[in-house]
């Protein structure tokens, strides 16, 4: 029902929603104009081609989306976007760098394998956080287009992500924070990131710091956690 309350509003510009637990996967709608809604996927879409103005948006929906719909990317506007989806969603549309005003991106996908390159379109993002995405195994080298980028997390203790060169290239970058078990090392380029004030780790199989780190002369605060076997 919220759903379709929100399809029939328009100029909705911020909008949270929470679709727990999966019995309420097949709703119906009332709204002619929008026919009927076979599932929260469908719901979304439909959300996404008439609420066009929405600015602030937030998806908690673990149990509910089978497949993340393209058309996001109608929303032109979007500055704000939090997404938690459960084990169905395996990947993001390539749409999804239409985002163009989109500034924090907070994304939770457990069985999430990658991510569009179209990310590095997103060129006014400043903060990525990537929460939970314990199947993702590399972020796209596009990533090192986000020249606003200034806030880096990446919150999956069990992950098997590893970091791009590219991420390198955004020299904007002020904070870093990296939870991943399994990360073995850092880029030698690390000390390109010239605005780094934050690098905290907490990455129990990293083995090694690249001496590029002596570079990084604005760097405030580093914190290694369980970092057991690093050198260098």
């Amino acid at each position: 029902m919220i759903l379709e309350i929100a399809v029939a509003c328009p100029r909705l510009v911020r909008l949270a929603l929470h679709f727990d637990p999966p019995s309420l996967q097949h709703i119906g709608s009332t709204f002619p104009r929008i026919g009927r809604l076979e599932s929260i996927s469908q719901g979304l879409d439909s959300l996404f081609h008439v609420c066009r103005r929405l600015e602030d948006l937030s998806l908690d929906c673990p149990h509910s989306i089978v497949a993340f719909p393209g058309s996001i990317s109608n929303l032109a506007g979007l500055v704000r976007l939090k997404i938690r989806v459960g084990d169905s969603v395996r990947r993001l549309p390539e749409k999804i760098g239409a985002l163009s005003a989109l500034e924090p991106f907070s994304l939770e996908a457990p069985r999430l394998t990658s991510l569009p390159s179209s990310l590095g379109d997103l060129s006014k993002l400043r903060e990525l956080e990537l929460r939970g995405c314990s199947s993702l195994t590399s972020v796209p080298e596009t990533i090192g287009q986000l020249l606003k980028l200034s806030n880096f997390r990446v919150l999956s203790p069990d992950g098997r992500l590893s970091l791009p060169k590219g991420l390198c290239h955004c020299t904007s970058l002020d904070t870093q924070d990296l939870c991943l078990s399994r990360l073995t090392g850092l880029h030698e380029d690390l000390g390109n990131l010239t605005n780094l004030r934050r690098l905290h780790l907490s990455c129990s199989n990293l083995t090694y710091l690249p001496s590029s780190l002596c570079q990084l002369s604005l760097l405030k605060s580093l914190q290694l956690h369980m970092c057991l076997k690093t050198t260098g």
